[in-house]
């Protein structure tokens, strides 16, 4: 009897390891209830639609990531000039304990970097759809992609 439980649960086990996790989450951003910006029409340019899209795969527990399937991130130390731009989250309880210290750049933050630097001229841009996905082993590996799609803005200047 004794070995037939452990067995199931080693069988159990294995299942769960094998199987893996993955996830995709959808949203249309919202404006923040703060933000009250005026605009005129003759205040802006409307630009052509953009996107941009980035990938950060993640092995034993983060220590490594390979961000865009090139660039290396050992320890938090990169070989690289890493180009994004922040968006405003919530701080995690990792950057609560260690004041900041490792706070890593999200694969969003990057996504939205790389839709704006799609138009040259653009200021900012107006977010439409996004797009995350996950996968993989929560310790051993973790892959995360992101695509942020909007409409680039053009401020005139005065």
């Amino acid at each position: 009897m004794k070995n037939l439980i452990v067995s199931s649960l080693a069988m159990a086990a294995v299942a769960v390891m094998v199987s893996g996790c993955t996830s995709v989450q959808r949203a249309t951003p919202a404006a923040p209830g703060l933000v009250n910006i005026n605009l005129e029409k003759g205040d802006y340019t409307m630009l052509a639609s953009v996107k941009g899209s980035s990938t950060v795969a993640s092995y034993v527990c983060g220590i490594v990531q390979v961000i865009d399937g090139s660039k290396v991130s050992i320890l938090g130390f990169k070989n690289f000039e890493d180009q994004y731009s922040f968006q405003m989250r919530e701080p995690s309880i990792l950057d609560a304990l260690t004041l900041g210290l490792f706070r890593t750049v999200s694969v969003e933050d990057r996504a939205y970097y790389k839709a704006l630097a799609a138009t040259p001229d653009a200021d900012a841009v107006i977010p439409k759809a996004f797009v995350k996905q996950s996968s993989g082993f929560p310790i051993l590996f973790v892959e995360e992609e992101a695509t942020f799609t909007g409409k680039a803005l053009k401020y005139k200047s005065e």
